[in-house]
């Protein structure tokens, strides 16, 4: 902590300066921070206040959140203070509007007195534009009412690479389709083989479209009035052009992949182990393999324990395992495992790099408290699933679609058939920079369990606004 009081600085407990002038009423303080050097300059009433100070060691705030804060230390003494981050001139009206005239360097806010050369407001609008405007070009959660029409078609406003599909109001499995496999073969999150429905003689998914895709009359998929949620992801274009670069052992047989929103589904053929090229030029923090067998869906985690892998079919991990090694800028290593890269099987991957104000995969740690952790993504998340790395809870899912405000408590598990649930006990916030858990489950907050989360965006934080 880098601090001033009472006439002093502070880092730490350490004393940098003294002899300065205490602290009075009315006065007004300020502070400049450097993010680039790691350097503060404290003001008083728009002066400097002492000399620019530093942290000893740039490591100890590398990467750290940074909180500028007021804190009261005298016991027992009454005191007030109101902070001006170029939304308050007026100080909560201590000072007249005509007193504070002053911008920062990009002309936003106003304050009592001029902001040092080249420094800017803490504000959204200072914020650099996020490389994905419209996180809804890449991502969509759509949900729609069965016909049982041949050819239903659900718009999601781009070519989806990969549908997932689940009924809502009925027990029944998931349902997942890619188009580097081809929409024909279809699976579920169980540890079966993929189906195939080439001529759609069952009415399964007809096609992946420009636009969307089409089904035909299964009720897993369209039954008549029944509702469903789908969960598609863009990939490399309605042409689905297979760019794999780098260094790998196993070419692809089919890839569509998305640089500009870090999302890759590949088909490939196991050799009994080797390396698979992603294409996305920085390394995935979160994908998914299913071989065409009965074998599980493997997954991989970013945040994962050690070197472990984790089922989608169910809440369970595979501790230190090693058999899919973290992946590097240009591919992914695979063992000699038949679940993803057994010799001469079919093998369906998805993988997705993180990508700024789309995409977010991280890790937390449960409080076991109803006022559960805040987890900041740098965006208004439209979709986050959890899981625990310790085997305590399910895979569980939120969206902003079926549950458009807060407290959010219309869940889906990947590892279950069940239907659309809604429990008091299972409930979370999504804000305009991340989610808020609002729970005591082990699924999601039990006190001193790890969760890692994959969240995807509705709204980039300079452009979000609170639900």
């Amino acid at each position: 902590t880098l601090r001033m009081d009472s006439g002093r600085i502070y880092l730490g407990g350490t004393q940098l300066q003294g002899s300065l002038t205490g602290h009075a009423s009315g006065q007004i303080y300020g502070l400049a921070f450097d993010v680039d050097a790691k350097t503060v300059q404290f003001y008083l009433n728009g002066a400097k206040f002492g000399d620019q100070h530093s942290w000893a060691s740039q490591s100890q705030i590398e990467g750290a959140w940074m909180f500028p804060m007021v804190q009261k230390q005298a016991a027992g003494n009454a005191g007030r203070s109101q902070a001006n981050f170029g939304d308050n001139p007026t100080f909560g009206g201590r000072v007249g509007l005509t007193d504070s005239i002053f911008k920062d360097a990009s002309g936003y806010g106003t304050f009592r007195y001029q902001p040092p050369e080249v420094y800017n407001a803490i504000c959204t609008a200072n914020l650099p534009e996020p490389p994905l405007k419209d996180p809804g070009k890449y991502f969509s959660a759509v949900n729609y009412r069965g016909n049982g029409n041949v050819g239903r078609k659900v718009t999601t406003g781009f070519d989806p690479a990969l549908v997932i599909i689940k009924p809502l109001n009925f027990n029944d499995h998931w349902i997942i389709t890619g188009s580097a496999m081809g929409p024909h073969l279809y699976n579920y999150f169980t540890n079966i083989d993929w189906g195939n429905d080439p001529n759609s003689n069952n009415g399964r998914v007809f096609s992946h479209d420009r636009d969307g895709f089409s089904l035909g009359t299964w009720n897993n998929v369209n039954d008549p009035d029944d509702t469903y949620i789908s969960y598609c992801w863009k990939g490399g274009g309605n042409s689905h052009k297979h760019n794999k670069d780098g260094d790998w052992t196993i070419t692809p047989n089919a890839s569509s992949i998305n640089t500009t929103s870090g999302f890759a589904a590949i088909e490939y053929t196991g050799t009994g182990g080797g390396k698979v090229p992603h294409g996305l030029g920085v390394a995935p923090q979160w994908l998914f393999i299913k071989g065409k067998n009965t074998d599980h869906w493997f997954a991989y985690h970013s945040h994962r324990d050690g070197a472990e892998h984790y089922y989608i079919n169910n809440n369970n991990s595979n501790p230190g395992s090693g058999i899919i090694t973290t992946p590097t800028n240009t591919h992914i290593q695979l063992g000699n495992d038949g679940g993803i890269c057994g010799n001469g099987t079919r093998y369906a991957m998805f993988a997705w790099a993180q990508v700024d104000g789309f995409s977010r995969m991280g890790k937390y740690i449960g409080n076991g408290n109803s006022n559960g952790p805040f987890v900041y993504c740098g965006f208004r998340p439209a979709m986050v699933f959890v899981t625990s790395t310790d085997n305590t809870g399910s895979w569980t899912l939120f969206d902003t679609t079926r549950d458009p405000h807060n407290e959010m408590d219309h869940y889906l598990h990947f590892n279950e058939t069940q239907g659309e649930g809604s429990y008091s006990g299972l409930k979370i916030d999504f804000l305009s920079n991340g989610f808020k858990v609002r729970m005591t489950h082990n699924h999601m907050n039990g006190s001193g369990h790890d969760y890692q989360f994959v969240a995807f965006a509705e709204s980039h934080v300079k452009y979000a606004n609170a639900r």
